[in-house]
């Protein structure tokens, strides 16, 4: 499958100036190279970043707005570089995503069209996780009912999960309770999983709540998050978290369970693969403070923040000091240039 490209105008949006406010005087001024933002938040510039990475042997990547933008589209400058001479270093590159609208196979279709050197198992997906924690964490045998993607359904037919709710949801839309009674329900469904659903709706909200009533009926998430993004004047596009609040108010007071970040188990299902693997020895780079540092924080790796994505100096400089990452620099073409 090729991952096809579409315009936009979405990289205006999201170009980050790493300014800040200052008290005296109300006056804007970057922050020098070096700079710490605490004890345990340093910035990394040229003369650093070579020093500090040279300090850990695997680096876990999240990948919109660090590999590319947070619109899943528009192209960074200099990453193909610095992901080659990362692994010129030694570093062993894992590429790990809460993106729930693609596959396994597609964000390596991705990753090919735009040039970069990868192996396919260095993606871990988060559809691909779902599907195994189903089948082998929960142990599904009968059917789920997901609120998801296409992609979601690709990795439940991997493990061959049966599966229902995928797409437009078949029956019209009414709000008169025999109507709602007499829509198509199955007995057989054992979890309820949600990701991204651009045809969310009322009947698919009713579908999910009501067979959350079920206390045996497993209530899974990809992630919680991503509540969306800006992408034009007053445009607001919601996003993965939108939809799972949703669904839970809906549901309540059920609770729900997070597969992905910042939920340790996706380091859990990465370490089913590569074993080895050393948490004193892992950087965990990302863009989201609440997803990507928050894991590493819950995985115990050490963390660097970039600010090409979702989280800006200003967001940075108000987090608690105890939440900000160990390293925070401005994207992945600081590598190219030093390494």
């Amino acid at each position: 499958m090729v991952f096809k490209l579409t315009r936009t105008v979405y990289h205006a949006w999201t170009k980050l100036t790493p300014r800040v406010l200052l008290a005296d005087g109300m006056r804007r001024r970057s922050f020098d190279a070096g700079r710490k933002l605490s004890s345990n938040c340093c910035h990394l510039d040229c003369s650093s970043a070579k020093r500090i990475v040279g300090k850990y042997d695997t680096i876990l990547l999240d990948c919109d707005g660090v590999i590319w933008g947070t619109d899943h589209v528009s192209r960074m400058d200099k990453v193909n570089e610095a992901l080659h001479k990362l692994r010129q270093h030694g570093k062993q590159l894992l590429f790990v995503t809460n993106n729930s609208l693609h596959s396994t196979n597609t964000f390596f279709d991705k990753f090919v069209q735009y040039g970069f050197d990868i192996n396919h198992d260095e993606i871990f997906c988060i559809n691909s996780a779902a599907a195994f924690y189903l089948k082998s964490v929960l142990g599904v045998k009968k059917s789920v009912y997901v609120i998801g993607s296409e992609a979601m359904g690709t990795e439940l037919q991997n493990l061959k999960i049966d599966h229902f709710g995928i797409g437009p949801e078949p029956d019209s839309t009414s709000r008169k309770i025999d109507d709602l009674l007499h829509m198509h329900f199955r007995d057989d469904v054992e979890a309820v999983l949600v990701g991204f659903d651009e045809y969310l709706c009322y009947n698919k909200l009713y579908k999910a709540s009501s067979y959350l009533q079920d206390p045996d009926c497993h209530f899974i998430v990809t992630s919680d998050v991503e509540m969306g993004t800006k992408i034009g004047p007053n445009r607001y596009r919601p996003s993965v978290g939108a939809v799972v609040g949703a669904v839970s108010a809906a549901a309540h007071p059920r609770k729900y369970t997070v597969v992905g970040k910042p939920s340790s188990f996706l380091y859990k299902f990465i370490k089913l693969k590569f074993p080895e693997l050393n948490l004193n020895k892992i950087l965990t780079i990302g863009d989201s403070l609440k997803s990507d540092i928050k894991f590493a924080k819950n995985i115990g790796s050490d963390s660097a923040l970039v600010l090409s994505g979702a989280s800006d100096m200003q967001t940075l400089l108000n987090t608690p000091d105890v939440d900000k990452p160990n390293y925070y620099f401005q994207n992945l073409a600081l590598f190219a240039e030093v390494l």
